[in-house]
């Protein structure tokens, strides 16, 4: 259920979401965004699929929006989610995820909390995590030092534009055994899913024109 409270500002809503009475959520939101005044459908399914389905280890939000996935995810799985990272073309839903998260979680802070302002998925791999060997030793070759590994365990999609290869865009960037939840209109979800080469698909709901689906990396 929903309970809303308006605040004088006419700029930011604030309300209670809840999958059900023991977990509440309270998150401000902003205008030019979806889900300003009303929880969206495909967050609705996304949540009723995410509580039974556990999210770990380094955390990526492809656009986070108002910040309901974050915040509902951060919740399901208290203490299990190590760094959290939000990615948009949108800086304004980075901004309101970030200072939802913030507000709602002591634990999130800024060495574990990231924004990644990118126009699309593929730049991530641009931009992946340098990791250095443990045997390796001051007299490494600069080749051996840059090497780039996966570094996400855990992918949250919402997918706002159709966009047939966004599975494989994320691929390189994700650990072996990864889970990776997406969500979005129905539509955009039947062209993402026609190729998921790499990816195991583990559950599928729909609702009301939108679905989610769920996926482990082979």
């Amino acid at each position: 259920h929903s309970i809303f409270f308006f605040n004088n500002t006419a700029t930011t809503e604030i309300y209670t979401l809840s999958l059900h009475d023991a977990l509440p959520i309270s998150l401000k939101t902003v205008y030019n965004l979806p889900g300003f005044d009303t929880v969206p459908y495909h967050i609705e399914t996304a949540a009723q699929v995410m509580e039974k389905q556990p999210v770990s280890g380094r955390t990526l939000f492809w656009n986070p929006g108002q910040g309901h996935l974050p915040l509902i995810t951060h919740l399901i799985n208290t203490g299990k989610i190590t760094e959290t990272t939000l990615a948009s073309r949108d800086i304004l839903q980075l901004k309101i995820s970030k200072k939802n998260l913030l507000e709602n979680y002591s634990y999130i802070n800024k060495d574990n909390l990231s924004l990644k302002h990118i126009c699309c998925p593929e730049n991530l791999c641009t931009d992946a995590m340098p990791r250095v060997s443990s045997s390796s030793s001051a007299n490494h070759s600069a080749s051996s030092t840059n090497k780039t590994d996966p570094i996400y365990d855990s992918l949250i999609i919402s997918l706002d534009e159709a966009d047939d290869s966004i599975l494989n865009s994320f691929l390189p960037i994700t650990t072996p055994g990864a889970t990776l939840i997406m969500t979005g209109k129905s539509s955009y979800i039947a062209g993402a899913v026609k190729n998921y080469k790499g990816w195991i698909q583990l559950n599928s709901r729909k609702y009301r024109g939108f679905r989610v689906v769920v996926f482990k990396r082979g």
